[in-house]
């Protein structure tokens, strides 16, 4: 019996041995303490072969063996290298991945984001008070930071993925250019592919950054291994530049671009047949498409929709709902969370995402903690089916957000409906993450967060 293969595995069921801080061990009774209570995966412990009970405490995990096994796991797990990210299935791989992506970026997303918490009050008000006259001049500040999103993760990217950070900062902010993103658009899609887009399409997605990262990182590897000599400093960041371009351009953009343009027209195509399906889809899959871009595509859409019929069903109670299940999840995180610096984190998250800011949930929670962003889309999901089967409707093309829920008020009862929706969402997403185990930042990681340094400049 292979017993340091079996302390291995257990090792990794319990957040790997930088998470254990002490053992124990009988003939058949194993007490381990534990660092991080979150990081301990009971359910797969429990499923082991040689598990006959498992108690909990705060810092503990007391493990009855059914074949006396319990002294030489000890010895194995002394003698085990397993971490917590080698063994981990692979949505939490993913998960620690993006925590590693984001974590050095969430001081400047909540800086942009309590700026463009403001910019909306200031706009709300504008709009009801028709003063519109500097509404352009505030919307493009208050969506500057995202707007540039997609260059500052191609740097904490490349800085990851060893490869250049600012050529991958300066082809992702060549990418997100208006003059690029035209000429993909008319070009390649309209004129080389006969695709003509849906009009307000926008590009500044992280998602194409995410796959040009990694590519980059493949090509400086190989550069390295088959080119040499003195020049190589300088051919080689030539070359790296060139390729990414030519992928990023040719064809991250274009794919992106088409995934987007379909998505929506299998929405317009649902909400003329199904449209409460539609509108509970629109809820459920609202965060993704704000991690996209996407929903920039349904403004047209949107728009249309209130010219032709005066209200819109569609992208306005969708993301209405989604942002309260945004507030939800972060009003759950603010309460659940032992870390004093990641709750006040949470807390403003919360508050911002009432007034339709979900980028720092989002990226500082759903993104980077086990399980969040499927509890958000399920309570999404849940509101935005209520609210097409309600048939609430939107009768002006604003932010959705409790601002903006004048935009709901008729003669029948829709701001009822809307506030109803939007608490079922709220609800379902806190509740999911309150009941759930919640795999929290280290200490090291809010310290990496809060100063906007990486790791290695901590060190």
């Amino acid at each position: 019996m292979n017993f340091q293969l079996r302390a291995n595995k257990l090792a990794a069921s319990l957040g790997g041995v930088d998470n254990i801080v002490g053992t124990e061990a009988g003939e058949q009774l194993l007490v381990i303490r534990v660092a991080h209570m979150e990081y301990v995966e009971i359910q797969r412990i429990q499923a082991a072969p040689f598990v006959s009970e498992v108690l909990i405490g705060l810092t503990s995990v007391s493990i009855l063996t059914n074949d006396g096994s319990a002294q030489a796991l000890v010895s194995g797990l002394r003698l085990s290298e397993t971490g917590r990210m080698e063994v981990e299935d692979p949505p939490f791989k993913l998960t620690n991945l993006l925590r590693k992506l984001f974590i050095p970026l969430l001081s400047t997303i909540m800086a942009g984001g309590v700026i463009q918490g403001f910019m909306v009050l200031l706009l709300s008000f504008a709009i009801y008070r028709s003063a519109v006259g500097a509404t352009e001049t505030l919307s493009v500040i208050y969506t500057l930071v995202f707007m540039i999103l997609p260059v500052l993760i191609a740097f904490s990217s490349a800085r990851y993925f060893k490869t250049n950070p600012y050529i991958a900062a300066a082809i992702a902010g060549i990418m997100i250019q208006p003059t690029i993103t035209n000429f993909v658009a008319d070009r390649i899609l309209n004129q080389f592919l006969k695709f003509p887009l849906i009009q307000n399409h926008q590009f500044n997605t992280i998602l194409p950054v995410l796959i040009l990262v990694p590519f980059l990182a493949y090509i400086n590897r190989q550069l390295t291994e088959l080119m040499t000599g003195t020049l190589l400093p300088v051919i080689r960041p030539c070359i790296l530049m060139g390729l990414g371009l030519i992928f990023g351009v040719i064809i991250l953009l274009p794919l992106m671009a088409l995934a987007s343009h379909i998505s929506v027209s299998l929405f317009i195509m649902m909400a003329e047949r199904i449209p409460f399906l539609a509108t509970a889809l629109m809820g459920f899959l609202g965060p993704l498409f704000v991690l996209t871009g996407s929903h920039y595509s349904f403004f047209e859409t949107a728009t249309q929709a209130i010219e032709s019929t005066g209200y819109d069903m569609l992208l306005g109670p969708g993301m209405l709902i989604s942002n309260a299940a945004h507030a939800g999840a972060a009003l759950a995180l603010t309460m659940k969370s032992r870390k004093k610096l990641y709750r006040y984190y949470t807390g403003l998250s919360f508050a911002l995402s009432l007034f339709g800011v979900t980028q720092p949930i989002m990226y500082g929670g759903e993104l980077i903690l086990k399980n969040l962003l499927w509890y958000v889309m399920i309570g999404g999901g849940a509101g935005g089916l209520l609210a097409g089967l309600f048939d609430l409707r939107i009768y002006q093309f604003v932010n959705p957000n409790i601002t903006s829920l004048p935009a709901f008020v008729d003669d029948s009862g829709n701001l009822f409906v809307a506030i109803s929706c939007m608490v079922v969402a709220a609800l379902i997403a806190y509740f999911l993450t309150m009941m759930r185990p919640l795999v929290e930042l280290t200490d090291e990681e809010i310290r990496i967060a809060t100063s906007g340094q990486g790791l290695d400049v901590i060190e």
